[in-house]
């Protein structure tokens, strides 16, 4: 079945007049790291699937590799037509998938290893699961893990360890709070677990659980913890202070003042205010509960809250909308790529206060950005060096508006008949705006842009 599936892909790609020439590509990874049975699947999944013959994309199981020497690396060859692919190898147990993370020093922008596919059979080199490592570590070692969390103010009912090492060490399933749950015999708030793991790399955090079920993830800097397993060492970690690098916890200090601030100049604020949100909060992340002001009326909105110096994560949210977990109005700027942001756990704002024992008032970041500078002059931004054009003009069904907005700013767009009613309204924060006549009768109408601090630009318009 899978030669014919991939001969009637060879016909495909003929008869639909593809001239790229099929190649061999064999694939080939080392399982040692990982607790493969007799009964898993190791396989590739990735957009190279329908390519080579398959039913499906990203779906694991359909391309099953082999290990046929016993010897824990599992092989495959694919026909593939020229081109580039990104793809994963991942081992389903129990019907359950695990798919690798490997590091960026391996893997492209979008975190998935990637192969050219030229005019030449090619032979990918052998690599370790989950990692760039040509070849896993064989062996296992027993690791003692501990962590400090006598700074929280979440009171946990438990705490545990979770990652890409539960399962290795012979838990059910992996990134699973809660469940490889961790012990502090002499009430010192430092809990430990000692755990058996096969030679391997790893990644993994800590988490604090209450009685209601309700998980707290460390907001480790810089994404997951990680450690390396060798065959036959046993080693015990330090106690790190929960949510940082430290080996002990900072020093617990009384609670500071904190005004947070964000710049509004470029945005329409929402009618029911903006918010803030963070793992200062108790219960944490309420996102429609604290409300920012904007008192002198420069469109920096501020609010002061009283908070204990850790390590924290935030983001503000321009409206509510009666659920205080929903992400539906948050920022979604790439807060760890432009400096003021903490990655391995969502891309959130990054908040650091370690150490600080006098009040603190944070910068008027930009909403969306890590930077505090914005344009004003509608003039300037969009028909900077003419760039602005609205075509065609006139014009029967569709027409384009295109403009410059290097920073993002958010437009709001209102075409008004002669009458000077509303016809039609949009807000953008792209380049570009297509408006599409729908039932509008032909004549002239004005089109009115307006940037967030008010100013307006207008432009006449004429649908034939």
């Amino acid at each position: 079945m899978r030669l014919l599936l991939r001969s009637l892909m060879v016909g495909l790609f003929l008869a639909g007049g593809y001239t790229f020439a099929q190649q061999q590509v064999y694939f080939s990874v080392d399982m040692n790291g990982e607790d493969i049975g007799v009964n898993d699947t190791v396989s590739i999944a990735g957009n190279l699937q329908v390519a080579a013959g398959f039913a499906n994309d990203w779906t694991p199981g359909q391309i099953v590799m082999k290990d046929a020497d016993g010897d824990g690396i599992y092989m495959d060859t694919l026909t593939l037509p020229a081109g580039s692919y990104e793809y994963k190898f991942t081992y389903l147990k129990a019907g359950a998938a695990t798919w690798e993370t490997p590091p960026g020093a391996c893997t492209n922008s979008g975190g998935n290893r990637a192969v050219t596919v030229v005019a030449a059979d090619t032979t990918l080199n052998t690599v370790c699961f989950n990692t760039c490592d040509a070849s896993c570590p064989s062996g296992s070692g027993m690791v003692t893990f501990q962590v400090d969390v006598r700074n929280e103010t979440f009171k946990p009912d438990s705490v545990s360890i979770s990652g890409s090492l539960q399962m290795a060490a012979g838990f059910a399933s992996n990134w699973t709070p809660g469940l490889t749950l961790m012990d502090d015999a002499d009430g010192d708030s430092v809990y430990s677990i000692t755990l058996t793991l096969p030679a391997g790399n790893y990644e993994y955090k800590f988490t604090l659980t209450d009685t209601s079920g309700s998980n707290v993830w460390e907001p480790f800097p810089g994404g997951n913890r990680q450690i390396s397993v060798t065959d036959g060492l046993d080693t015990t970690l330090n106690a790190n202070c929960f949510g940082t690098s430290f080996e002990v916890c900072p020093q617990d200090l009384p609670p500071i003042n904190v005004t947070f601030r964000v710049n509004m100049a470029n945005e329409f604020v929402s009618d029911s205010g903006l918010f803030i949100g963070g793992s200062f909060q108790d219960p944490q992340w309420q996102k429609n509960q604290i409300k920012l002001e904007d008192p002198d009326g420069d469109e920096v909105y501020e609010v002061t809250l009283s908070i204990k110096p850790n390590f924290y994560e935030y983001k503000y949210f321009n409206g509510a909308n009666g659920d205080p977990s929903s992400d539906e109005f948050s920022e979604t700027g790439d807060f760890l790529a432009g400096g003021c942001g903490l990655g391995g756990f969502g891309n959130n704002r990054a908040l650091e206060l370690i150490n600080i024992p006098a009040d603190t008032v944070l910068p008027a970041y930009n909403f969306n950005e890590c930077n505090t500078v914005w344009v004003t002059d509608i003039e300037d931004d969009l028909d900077e060096n003419g760039s602005f054009s609205i075509y065609p003009n006139p014009f029967s069904q569709v027409t384009n508006v295109e403009f410059s907005n290097p920073t993002g700013i958010t437009y709001r767009f209102s075409l008004m008949n002669m009458a000077g009613q509303v016809v039609f309204q949009a807000e953008t924060r792209e380049d570009r705006l297509t408006i599409n006549r729908k039932d509008l009768g032909a004549g002239m109408y004005l089109l009115r842009i307006q940037n967030p601090t008010g100013e307006q630009l207008t432009k006449k318009l004429i649908i034939q």
